[in-house]
């Protein structure tokens, strides 16, 4: 059986010396321009320190079935992939969800994943990412990389409807479409459900 790897476009700020960075399941490395001919159709693209596309010139050679698509949606803009290999790919978006999670619980900044591919060229899927309030670029180093995949690793063994309440209004509250007044009530309401918890009704009201 064919080997598929699954790379998901991967929109972050790392220091230019950082190539590659195995982390069990899958790996972050840099996008080569092969790639972006491959995926996207594009000869030459520029980014702004943003993270967004400034312009693009489409390869006329190299035809892209995705590439009618709005750049910013399918992560022309993303510099780096994660690659899972086919066995990891069963959960590829839980797992891409908990990670994201992990990362904007540990940083602030944009950081988005829009699409995944198959190294195959066979399918694409694109993923409902979060726009978050934060305008500039999330950047990590290494070593950050390695604390923030433990984070994951243990945010992925959790399974509680609460623990999945509280991350979604977590999201809720970063997201770009929300306005102050509803973010602050989200994470108050956050911030009680981990202070008060099994407390009783009377301190929760004062709360």
């Amino acid at each position: 059986m064919e080997n598929i790897t699954f790379l998901a476009a991967f929109n972050i700020f790392i220091p230019n010396y950082v190539n590659e960075i195995i982390l069990g399941d899958f790996k972050i490395r840099k996008r080569t321009n092969e790639e972006l001919q491959n995926y996207y159709g594009i000869e030459t693209i520029e980014i702004n320190s943003y993270g967004g596309v400034n312009k693009f010139v489409y390869n006329k050679d190299k035809h892209s079935k995705i590439h009618w698509l709005f750049l910013e949606q399918i992560g022309a803009n993303c510099n780096y992939f994660i690659e899972f290999s086919q066995d990891a790919s069963v959960n590829i978006r839980k797992n891409l969800s908990n990670f994201l999670t992990a990362l904007r619980l540990s940083k602030f900044g944009k950081v988005e994943i829009p699409i995944i591919f198959s190294t195959d060229l066979k399918q694409f899927q694109n993923v409902k990412t979060t726009l978050v309030k934060e305008e500039e670029l999330m950047i990590l180093d290494k070593e950050e990389i390695f604390h923030i995949y433990k984070f994951y690793k243990n945010i992925s063994h959790i399974n509680e409807p609460k623990y999945n309440l509280v991350i979604e209004r977590f999201e809720n509250a970063i997201s770009a479409s929300s306005n102050y007044e509803n973010a602050f009530v989200d994470l108050i309401g956050i911030l009680e459900s981990i202070v008060l918890q099994n407390k009783q009704d009377e301190l929760r009201y004062r709360f």
